[in-house]
């Protein structure tokens, strides 16, 4: 997480909750309080990211990440048509 990332999602969480005069004008200690919300809010943004990439690597090993076999299927619907 970098300054740049935490400044943009401090401003957008300000701009969301607040009617103000504008970032800018703002007192130093209300921009570190939406700071501190930014910084919280990117690690739990990071910790699913890194979950979900996770996540998708273990089903890819998975029978559950194989693709299915739409031959058999056609098949199998094909004969009970026959019957």
């Amino acid at each position: 997480m970098n300054l740049q990332e935490v400044e943009a999602v401090a401003r957008a969480l300000y701009e969301i909750q607040v009617e103000g005069w504008g970032w800018h004008r703002e007192p130093e200690r209300l921009k570190e309080k939406f700071r501190e919300e930014a910084r919280a809010a990117i690690a739990v943004l990071d910790k699913h990211d890194k979950h979900s990439r996770t996540s998708k690597s273990v089903q890819s090993l998975s029978s559950h990440g194989a693709k299915p076999d739409w031959a058999a299927f056609f098949v199998t619907a094909d004969k009970r048509r026959k019957h």
